[in-house]
């Protein structure tokens, strides 16, 4: 039970360590700071983010979030385990015309001399997509850019329950992470992908969701 009991404690840390991760995100944060993952979406998000940070940090009790994290963990874990020149979790930042872009790269893999090798993003779902999905794409393009590695090669890995879909993404020639700070800076989509009002913990209170949207929020409550 000894054993039990150590794991169960590492698991509550770990979703403990999450919730206070996506309170902190809205919590007293200055507009200058935005996040990768909010630059591939939803212009208008962060500013609600900042203004109802308890609706993002309820996202984090929903079983599939939990299950996610849980395994994201797991993963990273063993892939420490096996190569040295395995990092998980890394932060990057740069700042780009006054706003100040922060994000975490799930693994990154370095080669023998010390320069940058892969990097992975790692997504858990329910099922894997036949393709990558844009958003994603966009997310691992911009850590590239963010960690200036010019030679590296691009993944983003779906952990589905029935299988484990990779696929490498194209790095480009042109910036992308200076358009997305403009695209944020002035609020240019909301929403950005035709999808994300559906799972938008901040759709009762948007004012850009449709009213399709608003009704499945208050049927849901």
């Amino acid at each position: 039970m000894a054993g039990l009991s150590r794991i169960l404690s590492l698991v509550t840390r770990r979703i403990e360590r999450d919730i206070l991760h996506r309170l902190l995100e809205g919590v007293d944060r200055d507009e200058r700071v935005v996040y990768v993952t909010e630059l591939v979406g939803c212009t208008l998000k962060p500013r609600l983010r900042r203004l109802a940070p308890m609706l993002a940090a309820t996202v984090s009790f929903e079983p599939p979030v939990l299950i996610g994290s849980l395994v994201h963990a797991a993963v990273e874990r063993i892939a420490r385990s096996e190569s040295s020149n395995v990092e998980t979790e890394v932060e990057v930042s740069r700042e780009v015309n006054g706003v100040l872009v922060k994000g975490r790269v799930d693994l990154l893999m370095r080669r023998d001399d010390g320069s940058i090798e892969e990097i992975v993003e790692l997504k858990f779902t329910r099922r894997a997509p036949q393709q990558p999905k844009p958003h994603h794409v966009m997310q691992v393009r911009v850590y590239a850019e963010m960690l200036g590695c010019e030679d590296c090669r691009l993944y983003v890995a779906y952990l589905a329950p029935d299988r484990l879909a990779v696929y490498e993404v194209r790095r480009l020639n042109e910036p992308l992470l200076e358009p997305l700070v403009r695209d944020y800076l002035e609020n240019t989509y909301a929403p950005r992908w035709d999808w994300e009002c559906r799972y938008c913990p901040f759709r009762r209170i948007c004012p850009k969701a449709p009213a399709e949207a608003k009704e499945r929020e208050k049927g849901e409550g």
